[in-house]
């Protein structure tokens, strides 16, 4: 238990040795509260805009429950560790001289003598308690065993003794709250939002914000008593039923007893309501199904909205409007929800790049693709895509290992030196291993190329090479399948495609092509033939006697980059060759016998 933070000096002062008793601790804290309900009174009035309401009010010390000593006599404070200094009476026939220090008298019977080392200890100690000079307090024989009752505590205790025996239907009923009160949201219906600015204030010095006000009904048998005005206080424990407000709403007058109290009809005399006593609280009953049937009529923003089954803020905004619901407060039109966040989270919309490259290899995207279900003829199960920021102009370099692709951009690097004389400023990447690695993020470094990295598990980032892999892969399979050709010709297709794919027009380059992007010059497109049609290169160079054919049937598998012919395919043989050919009028497919 606790007196709360604004008697904190007061506490660090009576923990000083030696200590004071009991008695003594509760007159100087109801001295306390008095000088500043004192001070209080006179500047805190004006200098506040509202005076905070009492919720409860501790019961003060009668002049009679103080033992006789203390009756005529208020007690000194010394600051010099000393604690209280009991004075003295006059109806004990002590000395009249404050200064003149007290003889020690012999113990009450069956009190214990002091030991030859408590007595030597406390030779000139004077007592706290009962002002004689030979001890100290905390082995004083007149020091009452038992402490005083409960009802003595002052206005800092009261508000932690109440009983908590009282149920959350019941009222207990103060005298002292200026308003009904309760911490119950279900118990009210019509329920508004409060805008003022007074708070409620505890035995403790705590306060408690008020969050909205309501009407509720206390029900006992057949009568029904209406409260209008309840304040909701969710940080309070307990129904206060304030009496004042109950004698003013109504021409009623309430008894008191030492059992129980009851509320009458002033004109009358007729019992309305009766009430109990509990301990030292007078508590009056409520009817549990009157308040079972309107707990969940009504609450906020947060409750409604997880017993709907957390829909959106706009079906609880329309639920409000038709008054199917009754919703505490305003609903913002924002409203966060840590379980719908767990549950219904979808990822954000991505928003345009604003980078725009003014030279060809200024940025570079780049990207793996694989593993290839099937192996290529060539060996291969991936292929690397680089693609120009600023002409889309892409290249794809078929891989055996994604280890590979070191090595496959320092070639292409020097590639981009040699041929165009630009160096690769910005390097764009996901985070695979493959891109950063020691070798790479070492040359990265002493060249001085930025090398940008997407987020994890966030493929529209580099969203310009994932679009690529989608087309050279939907082009590619295309011609597979138009073809029939087997699945291990899916490098020579791809490649094929991208070849295609940098002689078409893009809206994204204002329907240019990406090969006039980045050479300056249209292609020629007289030299396209179609994948997988029938073709007989010149092979008469390479007979080996002078009645071997001058051809074989071949397939077109694609543009050669180093020869200047094309690529083709001869299934008996399964080999790929590259030689300047003949085409038949007519496509072939594999299911020709060839």
């Amino acid at each position: 238990m606790s007196l709360g933070p604004q008697y904190k000096n007061f506490t660090t002062t009576m923990l000083k040795p030696p200590r004071p008793s009991y008695i003594e601790l509760v007159s100087q804290l109801q001295n306390l509260d008095q000088i500043r309900s004192w001070f209080s009174s006179q500047s805190d009035a004006a200098a506040s805009p509202f005076i905070p309401q009492l919720a409860f009010y501790g019961q003060q010390q009668q002049h009679h429950h103080l033992p006789y000593r203390y009756r005529n006599n208020s007690q000194n404070f010394s600051s010099n560790r000393r604690g209280f200094q009991a004075q003295q009476t006059r109806d004990e026939g002590q000395n009249q001289h404050a200064d003149a220090p007290q003889q020690r008298r012999p113990p009450p019977l069956g009190e214990r003598r002091m030991t030859l080392v408590e007595r030597n200890l406390y030779r000139n100690e004077k007592c706290q308690y009962c002002g004689t000079i030979g001890h100290v307090a905390k082995i004083c024989w007149w020091v009452p065993k038992k402490t005083t009752k409960h009802d003595d505590i002052p206005q800092a205790l009261a508000a932690l003794t109440l009983d908590n025996t009282v149920a959350e239907t019941e009222w207990t009923s103060d005298t002292g709250a200026p308003n009904h009160m309760t911490g119950q949201l279900g118990m009210l219906s019509n329920i508004r939002e409060y805008y003022g600015t007074n708070c409620v204030i505890i035995g403790n010095g705590s306060s408690l914000p008020i969050l909205g006000i309501g009407d509720t009904l206390v029900k006992q048998k057949n009568t029904t008593l209406p409260l209008k005005n309840v304040l909701f206080i969710p940080e309070l424990k307990k129904n206060l039923l304030s009496v004042s407000q109950l004698t003013t709403q109504f021409p009623v007058n309430c008894e008191f007893s030492d059992v129980d109290f009851c509320v009458k009809e002033r004109a009358t005399g007729q019992p309305v309501i009766t009430g109990r006593r509990k301990g030292d609280l007078y508590v009056l009953h409520n009817s549990p199904e009157l308040y079972f049937s309107h707990r969940f009529k009504s609450g906020s923003v947060d409750i409604w909205h997880q017993r709907l089954g957390h829909p959106q803020v706009s079906a609880l905004q329309l639920l409000k409007n038709k008054g199917l619901i009754n919703v505490i407060g305003a609903i913002k039109t924002k409203h966060l929800c840590d379980s719908c966040q767990l549950g219904k989270l979808s990822r954000l919309p991505f928003s345009n790049s604003e980078h725009s490259s003014t030279d060809i290899f200024e940025k570079i995207h780049c990207d793996l693709w694989g593993p290839a279900p099937t192996l290529s003829i060539g060996k291969f199960r991936y292929y690397a895509c680089f693609v120009d920021d600023l002409s889309k102009y892409t290249w794809i370099i078929p891989l055996k290992h994604k280890s590979d692709f070191t090595n496959t951009y320092f070639a292409f690097e020097q590639y981009a030196k040699r041929q165009f004389n630009r160096q690769i400023k910005i390097f764009h990447s996901d985070g695979g291993g493959e891109f950063i690695n020691s070798k790479l993020s070492s040359h990265f470094l002493s060249t001085g190329i930025i090398h940008q990295i997407s987020c994890s598990y966030t493929p529209e980032q580099i969203g310009m090479v994932e679009r690529r892999h989608r087309v050279i892969r939907e082009l590619g399979m295309t011609m597979l399948f138009h073809s029939c050709a087997p699945l291990f010709l899916w490098a020579e297709a791809f490649t094929t495609a991208v070849y295609l794919i940098n002689r078409l027009p893009s809206s994204s380059i204002n329907f240019e092509t990406s090969y006039f992007k980045l050479h300056h010059t249209h292609p020629d497109y007289s030299s396209l033939r179609t994948f997988g049609s029938k073709c007989f290169p010149y092979t008469w160079d390479t007979r080996l006697n002078k009645f071997d054919p001058k051809t074989v049937p071949c397939i077109f598998v694609g543009y050669s980059s180093t020869h200047k012919g094309y690529k083709f395919f001869h299934p008996k043989s399964k080999k790929k060759i590259s030689f300047h050919g003949m085409w038949s009028l007519m496509n072939c497919s594999f299911h020709i016998n060839l």
